[in-house]
């Protein structure tokens, strides 16, 4: 339990719905985190830069409608996308970014690698929140290691979407 913060709601800045956020700028891949996953999304970042990768970190706070304007401006900035989030892969967030990917038919568009990390859609063993997200892969260190994986694959022809490991 926190403790409350006592703000003016006049003085909070409205969101305009549909609009995402970028946390952090970088060149090498941009992470798209959503909701609980911003979070270790932000700690990644840290481990990657520590290891000479510097990573653009997107708070998508709205996954519906997705922001199409932020995604034109990372379809210019990066190659290479990692969607993370806390819900199950098929379906989810990252699928509606691969979706959105392909309707624009462009080639620019067309060049965007995805990974996607999400929960995978089989059985889950109980636990804390932290043993499942270790569990499903959805920890700051998998972060890291999906991302420097991915940024080493040289293969331009490989499969946009690859899923998070189902071990």
């Amino acid at each position: 339990p926190g403790t409350p913060i006592m703000t003016n709601p006049d003085e909070i800045e409205p969101i305009e719905i549909g609009t995402w956020e970028q946390l952090r700028s970088g060149g090498d891949i941009a992470i798209l985190a959503v909701g609980s996953m911003v979070e270790p999304a932000l700690k990644a970042a840290k481990l990657l830069e520590e290891k000479g990768v510097s990573s653009e970190i997107i708070n998508a706070r709205f996954v519906k409608p997705l922001d199409e304007k932020m995604l034109d401006e990372l379809i210019a900035r990066h190659d290479r996308w990692l969607t993370v989030e806390e819900n199950v892969v098929a379906g989810g967030f990252g699928s509606a970014v691969l979706e959105s990917l392909h309707l624009r038919m462009s080639e620019d568009a067309d060049a965007v690698r995805v990974r996607l990390m999400g929960i995978p859609d089989r059985f889950t063993e109980h636990g804390t929140r932290e043993e499942v997200l270790v569990d499903v892969h959805l920890s700051a260190a998998d972060i890291v290691e999906t991302a420097i994986g991915f940024l080493s694959e040289s293969h331009p022809d490989t499969i946009n979407a690859v899923p998070a490991p189902l071990s």
